[in-house]
């Protein structure tokens, strides 16, 4: 046994996949170190999931309320399933209010906090007066996708300009106190950026972090169409359609009296390759079939005024600029020079631009073909709309309305997710209410308003909450809460208070302001050693200041021996180090893994950094505020995540070396360093690495229990007054195997509770096995039947050198494909359903009686039967794929003599199915371009028809 002089501590590992551990090893863990919920940004060890609540004036209601409710900690589940949420648990949680009404009948579940379902893609609905609490809602959406780490992006539409104050920690003094009962502290999300068009420089919030514009080429005609407020079969709408379609195709120009031919510039161009076509293509200025100079004028006027507005350009901003995992985006679309069209305009090509980019991230991730860097991905993402009533109206189209219909009708499959919160419901679009799922309903004051409430409510409605009186006189900062998924009744929901400050209250003389006034944070100090002390450390570091360290500390580092270094550490672990002197955590990272790459995150310019460490580090970066390339300044702590996750991803087995907890914590606070901390714990277990964090002893020891809380293991180099009796039993408690191993050789103990049961099944039914008994009895008899296949092989190792968890998880990834494999099938005879529905080719026009009309009629014929034809043989590939993978399923079960052959087997069945289903695929693609261009065709003809030879 290794003879340690200080303590070391073993604490819990994280489930990563949220699964249930057995009831016993809940209670050892428990017992060990509770672990805080990734939801709870409070200091305190201990997580309630009751509320205190004020109970004055809180209604009851009669109907029951039998919620879906977590079974060990008591919280209610919105959104989720319960067969979803026994296989997430928290993961995924939003964690809105607290239930704020008291139940008659049954248990009273007043008080008790209530979270709602990030996993899944929800249309979610929030309506209320003006000041009823709606956007200080929408901003606790914001709040709790960023505090989830789940890596989706957030993209919220701001017509009012108030959502900047996401960046700003809560300084009312009356909501701290408020956040204390609930358990939480305030603090700001620095990861929100806010941007504005490029024309409104000069207005907007003036807290903007830069610009975003939209490229020319994401304009269709109707866009154009409905934002210049012209008919699109009328002279003026026909222009706009000719002159995109010679831009992008290229034409005909006469200029000064030569004709040259203008190449196409496909989907890059500007407003003035426009404004230039409609002056010079021949094709438009023809005498006998082009426009009148009169139109031709109006529309190079309204292209001028529109190159004018300051939101276009050539390129775009590029769309993962706009979202990205983790992060929240503001659109500030508060200049009033942009007016409504324009404000719609914006938020329509952006809902159209991130469903068909999720679209193709989508199928990319199918077919293995994914890449971050590929510009046309993008992360899962929530789109959040303010003042929703002038983005889509009751009764009248705007630029966006199609674009958002098409979002949520479209979103669910491809994860776009869509939260809208307006004042007046009445007068929202009824098509994009019918899709809602979600309800959150505040006071309202006019009676319209609260009937096109009622009809949209997706679940039972009590008596009580139906009556108009109640409505009007819910409070501020409730509302009723309706949820489509779990089929429950509706119920009045308290929301929780802002971390962040809510820029939407209504202003006041300062004299009447609760706000406490914005100190500077003092310069962060720590002991460094009894020999030396360090420097005072600034909130930031200007140009040219370099931290120094009194080289006294140095002797501290001969203080630790080398062997008492431990072992033991796996793959998958953080651990902590507690000291006082930098240097002492040298040697320490030279122990815990030789040779090992690493990523170095350090206060000190690395070149500063103390040498004398076996480690080979490949990458280093500085936490500095000063620009520079491998500089990452203290407060993006997103940064630091996303690096770590790209170097871990390279290699298995690669550790993180993070120095410079106390810098992070003096620029951005406990709450976000403490997620940070959260997010590359999950990335270490995920990506099969190491994190190595000191903590510097100096720290109040509150700080230091929550940092705690995130490590597998605690080295405390402060305290060599250790009890032997402890130091016996602590060492006791080390995990057997050495590093490297993976846990191999004590395959049960390590794998048990990481698979699920069905997954633990599917493997017994393809291996002909029984799948009677418990998971570890599952368990035991797949891995007792892959070791009889080869008993001259090592103990512990399995064909092709895989361990137990290798070839378990490569065969369930395995399986993975194969359904996806499935699920583009299932997609190919859905799009295969709307071709045979014929909504799309033209069916049940009026047939025409004479002349040239009955010829139309005639070629429209022929081509539907050609269409047909087409469509038959479609069919019969979509039939004959769907027949291939059913049977190949049932080939599977029982056939197999090992895991190794079901992988081999499903991989050959996946590479022979893969190419055809590409080619029906893009035989459907083709098949609806086909129809749309001879429906736009058909109008063409028809309208020139109507207007006559000349016109």
């Amino acid at each position: 046994m290794i003879s340690h002089q200080y303590p070391i501590t073993i604490l819990p590992e994280r489930d990563p996949d949220g699964l249930k551990m057995d009831r016993e090893t809940e209670k050892k863990v428990q017992m060990k170190s509770p672990r805080k919920s990734i939801w709870e940004e409070s200091e305190s060890t201990e997580v309630s999931w009751k509320v205190d609540l004020d109970d004055e004036n809180v209604p009851g209601v009669m109907t029951p309320f039998f919620p879906l409710r977590d079974d060990r900690d008591g919280y209610i589940v919105m959104g989720r399933s319960a067969s979803a949420h026994r296989k997430w648990r928290r993961k995924g949680l939003l964690e809105l209010g607290a239930v704020g009404e008291h139940q008659k009948g049954g248990e009273d579940l007043f008080g008790r906090k209530v979270l709602l379902d990030a996993a899944f893609p929800h249309i979610i609905f929030i309506c209320g007066k003006r000041g009823s609490g709606k956007s200080y809602t929408l901003g606790i959406f914001a709040e709790e996708l960023m505090r989830s780490a789940i890596g989706v992006g957030v993209i919220i539409v701001d017509p009012i300009g108030i959502f900047w104050s996401l960046r700003n920690k809560n300084r009312s003094r009356k909501e701290k106190e408020i956040l204390r009962k609930w358990g939480l502290q305030p603090h700001s999300f620095p990861e929100v950026k806010v941007l504005v068009p490029e024309g409104s420089m000069g207005g907007g919030s003036g807290n903007s972090d830069g610009v975003f514009s939209i490229s020319v080429g994401d304009m269709h005609a109707e866009d154009w169409c409905q934002v210049f407020d012209v008919d699109r079969f009328r002279t003026q709408g026909l222009l706009i359609g000719t002159v995109i379609e010679e831009v992008r195709n290229g034409y005909e120009s006469m200029k000064e009296g030569r004709i040259s031919r203008i190449k196409g510039k496909g989907a890059r161009y500007s407003i003035e390759d426009l404004v230039s076509c409609i002056e010079t293509s021949m094709t438009i200025n023809s005498r006998t079939g082009g426009f009148t100079p009169q139109t031709r004028r109006s529309m190079i006027a309204r292209f001028n005024a529109a190159n004018g507005w300051g939101i276009f350009s050539m390129d775009g901003t590029p769309l993962k600029e706009i979202t990205s995992p983790n992060r929240a985006t503001v659109l500030d679309v508060s200049d009033p020079r942009l007016g409504d069209e324009k404000r719609s305009l914006i938020t329509g090509i952006i809902a159209r631009k991130v469903l068909s980019a999720r679209i193709h991230t989508v199928r990319k991730e199918e077919m293995e073909d994914y890449d971050e860097v590929d510009e046309d991905t993008i992360p899962v993402t929530w789109l959040l709309i303010d003042e929703a009533h002038i983005i889509l109206p009751h009764g009248r189209q705007t630029p966006a309305t199609e674009a958002l219909v098409e979002y949520a009708k479209q979103g669910r499959r491809p994860g776009c997710a869509l939260v809208l919160a307006t004042q007046r419901p009445a007068s929202t679009s009824d098509e994009i209410l019918s899709q809602v799922d979600i309800l959150l309903g505040h006071n309202l004051a006019l009676e319209d308003d609260m009937n096109a409430m009622r009809r949209r409510v997706p679940a039972k409605l009590p008596s009580e909450f139906s009556n108009s009186d109640f409505i009007r006189a819910i409070p501020v900062g409730t509302a009723i809460m309706a949820d489509q998924r779990t089929q429950q009744r509706s119920f009045l929901l308290r929301m929780r208070p802002r971390f962040s400050h809510h820029g939407g209250s209504s202003a006041m003389p300062r004299a009447f302001s609760d706000r406490t006034k914005k100190r500077k944070k003092p310069p962060v100090s720590a002991r460094a050693s009894d020999g030396g002390v360090l420097t005072e450390i600034p909130g930031k570091l200007q140009s040219g200041e370099e931290a120094t360290i009194d080289r006294q500390v140095a002797a501290a580092a001969g203080a630790v021996d080398d062997g008492d270094m431990p072992e033991y550490v796996r793959e998958g672990t953080s651990v902590m180090i507690i000291d006082q002197a930098l240097e002492s955590m040298v040697p320490f990272l030279g122990r815990l893994k030789e040779g090992t790459e690493a990523a170095l995150f350090s206060r000190l310019p690395p070149d500063q950094y103390p040498s004398g460490s076996s480690l080979e580090i490949k990458k280093r970066f500085w936490l500095s505020s000063t620009p520079g390339e491998g500089n990452i300044s203290p407060t993006s702590l997103q940064d630091i995540s996303m690096e770590s996750e790209v170097f871990l991803s390279e290699k298995e087995g690669r550790m993180i070396i993070l120095d410079g907890l106390d810098y992070l914590l003096a620029n951005n606070g406990m709450a976000p360093v403490k997620k940070l901390m959260e997010v590359l714990h999950e990335k270490v277990i995920v990506k099969h690495g190491i994190l190595v964090f000191r903590c510097d002893s100096g720290l109040e020891p509150s700080v230091r229990e929550v940092l705690r809380s995130e490590a597998n293991i605690v080295i405390d180099t402060t305290d060599s007054m250790v009890d032997a009796s402890v130091k016996e039993k602590k060492m006791e408690e080390i995990p057997a195997g050495s590093f490297g191993q993976g846990g191999d050789i004590d395959v049960f103990s390590d794998l048990e509770g990481a698979l699920k049961r069905e997954d633990l099944e599917w493997m017994c039914d393809v291996l002909n096995l029984p799948v009677d008994g418990s998971d570890r009895e599952l368990l035991e008899r797949i891995v007792e039947h892959e070791s009889s296949i080869s008993p001259e092989r090592e103990p512990g190792t399995f064909p092709a050198g895989k361990s137990a968890r290798d070839l378990l998880e490569s065969a369930l990834e395995a399986r993975e494909e194969n359904e996806k494999l499935k699920r583009t099938i299932m997609d190919l005879e859905s799009k295969l359903r709307e071709l045979e529905s014929g909504e799309k080719r033209g069916k049940g026009r009026k047939r025409k009686k004479k002349g040239r009309g009955m010829i139309l009629e005639w070629e429209d014929e022929g081509k539907r039967q050609d269409s047909d034809k087409r469509i038959e043989d479609i069919a019969a590939e979509v039939r004959m794929l769907k027949e291939r993978a059913l049977r190949e399923e049932q080939d599977l079960m029982g056939g197999a003599h090992s895991l190794r052959e079901i992988m081999e087997k499903m991989e050959e069945d996946r590479r022979s199915s893969i190419d055809k289903i590409d080619a029906v695929s893009m035989k459907i693609k083709d098949e609806l371009e086909r129809f749309e261009r001879h429906l736009t065709d058909r109008s063409q003809r028809e309208t020139d028809e109507h207007k006559g030879p000349g016109s």
